[in-house]
């Protein structure tokens, strides 16, 4: 008699979830939490960047590299029902990350740089 294999099955906020963790486990070249420190250094840039040309808000884009995030993150995201779902899952995984640095960094974000925030997921190509 075979056994049949139970498929696992993430709603929206395991992914989150996961993807946060993933992030917050990412260790640099420093030995700091990569992405944490991201966080630290874009959470008050973000709302005053401007374009030096045109003087109006320029994004500050929060960038991540794949290398960093689980396959079965990565396929969950990718499997996600539409693109704005997937977007809004990694945003709010990512906002998490701003959110843990403590209560008024956690009001700050909220106010001025949630509605800000722009993601991006890249693969590092090594030259």
């Amino acid at each position: 008699m075979k056994q049949k294999t139970k498929k696992e099955i993430w709603n929206t906020n395991k992914i989150i979830e996961e993807l946060h963790f993933d992030l917050i486990s990412t260790i640099g070249e420093n030995g700091l939490r990569k992405y944490e420190e991201k966080t630290r250094f874009l959470l008050y840039k973000i709302p005053i960047y401007r374009d030096q040309k045109t003087g109006y808000h320029k994004y500050t884009t929060f960038v991540i590299d794949l290398k960093y995030i689980s396959e079965k993150v990565k396929e969950e995201v990718v499997n996600c029902s539409n693109k704005d779902h997937s977007e809004s899952i990694v945003k709010e995984a990512v906002s998490q990350l701003f959110e843990n640095l403590g209560s008024k960094e956690k009001e700050y974000f909220n106010k001025n740089v949630r509605h800000l925030l722009k993601v991006e997921f890249v693969k590092n190509v090594q030259l």
